[in-house]
């Protein structure tokens, strides 16, 4: 365990600290590793956006899409297999006709069975230990994600995966204003819950 605060006597471990969102340990990880490091991993996960090399980057400082990050998490789920979002798989006419079919692509695999298994963990922490803030989308089967919450409580998020299929739910106001009170925990995690038991027929 490393003396994160909180804890036992005083200690927590990165995974509890994950778990509970905790920020210290993030900054200080992207401190011990190097930013370059961190930009290179988020790269492989298929974040195509500008992220600053700057610490405040390990606490989402940087704005990245949420299709980029449902894409990082899919990566995840697949075993390290990062995966191209598209809209349309295929168009056919009223007859049957083909008109378009969306050609298969081979996607590489960016991630090591033990980057993906360590990323996994975490992610399964934050669902599924009792003091987890994304404990609300826990579906009783092999899943995992994580809460978000940017600053003044604007956007709000969880994102996971679970059974095959990794789903991101957002909320946010349309004048940028703050959510009051409203968590990545709260309603998204429910929101995110009840979405995936009814598309895993759980």
């Amino acid at each position: 365990p490393q003396n994160f605060g909180g804890g036992h006597k005083g200690q927590m471990t990165f995974v509890e600290a994950f778990a509970q969102s905790r920020n210290v340990p993030f900054v200080r990880i992207a401190q011990d590793v190097g930013m370059g490091q961190v930009l290179r991993a988020a790269k492989d996960l298929g974040v195509t956006s500008s992220v600053r090399n700057d610490l405040s980057s390990a606490l989402g400082s940087s704005e990245v899409s949420m299709m980029e990050m449902t894409r990082a998490y899919a990566a995840v789920s697949n075993g390290g297999q990062v995966v191209k979002p598209f809209g349309i798989l295929r168009i056919r006419t009223r007859e049957g006709t083909l008109l378009y079919e969306r050609p298969r692509e081979r996607h590489p695999y960016t991630l090591n069975a033990d980057e993906v298994s360590g990323l996994h963990h975490l992610l399964s922490a934050a669902v599924t230990r009792s003091d987890a803030t994304g404990r609300k989308a826990y579906v009783g089967i092999v899943s995992g994600g994580k809460t978000g919450t940017t600053q003044n409580l604007r956007d709000i998020w969880f994102i996971g995966y679970a059974g095959g299929v990794t789903t991101a739910v957002w909320l946010g106001n349309d004048d940028n204003a703050s959510m009051k009170g409203v968590t990545g925990g709260g309603l998204p995690a429910i929101l995110w819950h009840d979405y995936m038991k009814q598309a895993l027929r759980l």
